[in-house]
């Protein structure tokens, strides 16, 4: 049986902390992205090298733990515990059994290449199992993800406001001409946009119009926001944005022609963001390598590995 070492479990504990850390930092930032409420990028840029941190001692702990059951067992831990952050349903348990498999074949992985490679080379090594790592580390992420959405933000997530903003200024002609008022400034609100249509109507007609809203003004905004509100399907009070009106008239047409499809809308969200997000850790992946080769290097030099010479025995066919 193989006997653990001091610096064994050292390294077995640093991992730990260093992968539930770092998918608590994704817990965090998560709920801010579905919301719309991120400030800046710096709650990202932390927990992307939080990631990269875990990365590097989950690999470290695959090449160096020389017991197989601690190395197993921190492995198992490390993704397991970040399920705990959210409530178990029957996608997060699935979602936890894929994991857990994940994380038992990415160790096995790198064991066996350990074990019968002739020489140490991280990227030739870590190449068989840091990539399922990644893919835990997605699935994980987007297991937060999911549980933060429900369909209304589904379909925010599918179809960000700022880049339905920029639609909606390309496509501010053709509106126009549908609804007989101007969408070019997509900030305006709707009186704005009302205040200045009628305006503009009454000039063409000759009439004095003053600077101030007259009654009659208003009242011609208010049965014109009334006209399109029921044109659009939706309730003004006036302060709206245009972008808002007409992002939230999509959206609940959506809804309408989904009918009882439009549950799906969260689970779709997810499947593109795994994908997304998987896609953002391949620089990671590079990164974590040369990463892990630095701090080899530098446990060597602190005495802290060590070289040593160990004989094979190879197992062959013969005739």
């Amino acid at each position: 049986m193989q006997r653990t070492s001091l610096k064994e479990l050292i390294l077995g504990i640093v991992t730990i902390t260093a992968v539930v850390g770092s998918f608590w930092l994704w817990h965090e930032v998560i709920p801010s992205l579905v919301e719309g409420a991120a400030r800046g990028y710096t709650p990202f840029l932390l927990a992307g090298t939080g990631l990269l941190i875990s990365a590097v001692f989950f690999s470290l702990t695959a090449l160096f733990v020389k017991d197989a059951r601690l190395a197993y067992a921190v492995a198992f831990v490390s993704v397991g515990i970040p399920y705990f952050f959210v409530s178990a349903t029957g996608f997060v348990l699935a979602a936890f059994a894929v994991s857990i498999f994940l994380a038992w074949f990415a160790v096995r992985r790198v064991r066996l290449e350990t074990a019968f490679s002739l020489g140490f080379s991280a990227a030739k090594t870590l190449k068989t199992g840091l990539p399922l790592y990644f893919t835990i580390a997605s699935l994980i992420v987007t297991v937060f993800y999911f549980a933060a959405l429900d369909t209304e933000r589904a379909f925010e997530s599918i179809l960000p406001q700022p880049t339905f903003n920029a639609l909606l200024k390309v496509m501010s002609v053709p509106l126009e001409s549908l609804i007989g008022l101007s969408v070019r400034s997509p900030d305006a609100t709707v009186d704005e946009v009302l205040s200045d249509f009628i305006r503009k109507q009454l000039q063409s007609q000759g009439a004095a119009v003053p600077a101030v809203l007259s009654n009659e003004v208003a009242r011609l905004v208010e049965s014109q926001r009334d006209a399109v509100a029921k044109q659009l399907g939706i309730t003004l009070v006036g302060s709206e944005t245009v972008s808002d009106v007409f992002y939230t008239a999509i959206a609940d047409r959506l809804k309408i022609l989904l009918g009882p499809y439009a549950r799906y809308l969260p689970a779709i969200s997810a499947i593109a963001f795994f994908f997304a997000f998987k896609a953002a850790t391949v620089p990671l992946y590079f990164i974590t390598l040369v990463a892990v080769w630095v701090v080899v290097k530098a446990l060597v030099a602190a005495g802290v590995l060590r070289y040593t010479k160990e004989k094979l025995e190879v197992e062959r066919l013969t005739l």
